[in-house]
């Protein structure tokens, strides 16, 4: 009997786990308000910037930290091109050990704010945002420069009213899919733009939903374009000197499924308060989404406060639900998620203070993990239950005109320092080794899933064993 119970701890302990490779959960301290918005792989490296930019090897380990800000970083040219939004928007370039290589501020319809930026197969470097006039509505801004920076094209796209860029795919030719949004009064509904490479409008379409939606990222798929976003409205809370305040409240959390022609296939929501901010796809065709659910907790009688944890969903080419998670303590999000033969996600990890005197803290977060979503190994994820539902999206007319404007590039001329990053290693499991795995998790590790069926496998085998030794 004590023999077989030993055999079975040693068996449990080297279990062949779904994956291969080493996973990781960190997070990243600058002992100051931190958070990561773009992610991108250069060779076997990741790169990601926030509130500072840094590049990690694939275990997580630092390399460099640099303090420039930024929203979005794509792989180029061994190193990466990198963009800022508001107050400082710029494009810049960057070295594989980061050193800057040229920083611009581009000033013509207005001043242009970079959300996403992409890199074509010719190796321009394409800046997607809004122009924001000292007067006047704002405009989808695409510029299209070359590897030092100069202006290739520049073109704005408008409806006269405000709108705004927010995403940008590329396809295999060269054109990009750009999602965006315009606004009528408060609420605002979801362009999608199909832009030429030499930026002639090829299709525009334009949906509305319930509330106010916002696209946040856009992948192409063999079947067309996914689109993720969120819902949100504005409540009117008070009036600042006869103005009126609004608070932003996020609802649905939704991917809005489209035809190579921009027509609606289908719109789904997978939890009511929250939002999905980035998507990628595998090669199977699975789509990999990250994000934030909202969930009010109890404090005593009736109080309670909001806790915001980072949401990482995988769903197959329909929609349909595989698995999903939800990490963190009681504040934190996901900003970018880029899959290759594993998922790597970017994002902060914080706290909120009990007594609501600040924001609290915010960590930068980066994850490693296997490509089928599997974290029963970290002890600071739990299973989600995100449930497909449908929901109602329209086509709008709206419409939308796009004419060259000039572009007129002002070089930045800044020291970058350094910045001092505390690592700090939360869940990290290594199956490198088939038929070995070990796990290290800040807390104890959960088992859940497909190694739940093999351990009661194993301990039913066991059984029989003991049952025939009896007989």
């Amino acid at each position: 009997m004590k023999r077989v119970l030993l055999a079975l701890a040693f068996f449990l302990m080297v279990i062949p786990f779904s994956g291969a490779g080493q996973y990781w959960v960190v997070d990243y301290d600058t002992e100051r308000y931190a958070w990561l918005e773009g992610m991108t792989l250069v060779d076997e490296n990741i790169m990601v910037t926030g509130t500072f930019t840094m590049a990690v090897d694939k275990n997580g380990s630092i390399l460099w930290v640099k303090d420039i800000k930024g929203v979005d970083i794509e792989a180029f040219s061994g190193g990466a091109v990198l963009v800022g939004g508001r107050p400082n928007p710029y494009v810049a370039k960057l070295s594989g050990n980061g050193e800057v290589e040229w920083q611009k501020r581009y000033v013509g319809n207005g001043v242009f704010v970079p959300a996403k930026v992409a890199v074509d197969p010719d190796g321009a470097i394409i800046a997607v945002g809004t122009s924001w006039p000292d007067k006047g509505d704002s405009d989808i801004w695409v510029l299209w420069l070359d590897e030092n920076g100069s202006v290739l094209r520049s073109r704005i796209y408008g409806t006269g009213y405000d709108d705004e860029g927010r995403a940008v795919v590329l396809a295999q030719n060269g054109d990009i899919v750009v999602a965006g949004t315009t606004s009528f009064g408060t609420d605002k509904v979801i362009l999608i733009l199909k832009i030429s490479q030499n930026g002639r409008i090829e299709w525009s379409k334009a949906y509305d939903g319930s509330y106010s939606d916002v696209p946040n990222d856009i992948v192409l798929t063999s079947e067309g374009i996914v689109v993720a976003g969120n819902k949100y409205r504005l409540n009117l809370v008070d009036y600042i000197d006869d103005k009126p305040l609004y608070e932003e409240l996020l609802k649905d959390s939704w991917l809005l499924f489209l035809d190579e022609e921009g027509s609606i296939k289908g719109a789904y929501s997978y939890w009511k308060e929250g939002k999905l901010t980035s998507i990628d796809m595998t090669q199977e065709g699975h789509l990999i989404a990250g994000g934030i659910i909202w969930e009010l907790q109890p404090i005593s009688g009736h109080a309670s406060y909001l806790k915001v944890f980072p949401s990482i969903l995988g769903v197959d080419g329909e929609g349909d639900v595989l698995w999903h998670w939800v990490c963190g303590g009681d504040n934190g999000d996901v900003g970018d998620v880029e899959v290759t033969s594993e998922i790597f996600l970017a994002g902060f990890l914080g706290k909120f203070p009990r007594d609501f005197s600040s924001y609290g803290e915010r960590k930068a977060l980066i994850m490693r993990i296997p490509l089928n979503g599997d974290l029963w190994w970290c002890s600071i994820c739990r299973e989600g239950n995100a449930a497909k539902r449908p929901i109602e999206f329209r086509e709008v007319h709206v419409e939308l005109k796009g004419k060259d404007v000039e572009a007129i590039p002002h070089e930045i001329n800044t020291q970058v320092k350094d910045v001092n990053v505390k690592r700090e290693v939360l869940c990290h499991v290594e199956m490198d080794i088939p038929g070995s795995s070990s796990v290290v998790c800040e807390a104890s590790a959960k088992i859940t899933g497909s190694a739940l069926v093999i351990v009661l496998a194993m301990v039913l085998a066991a059984v029989m064993v003991i049952k025939g030794k009896r007989s």
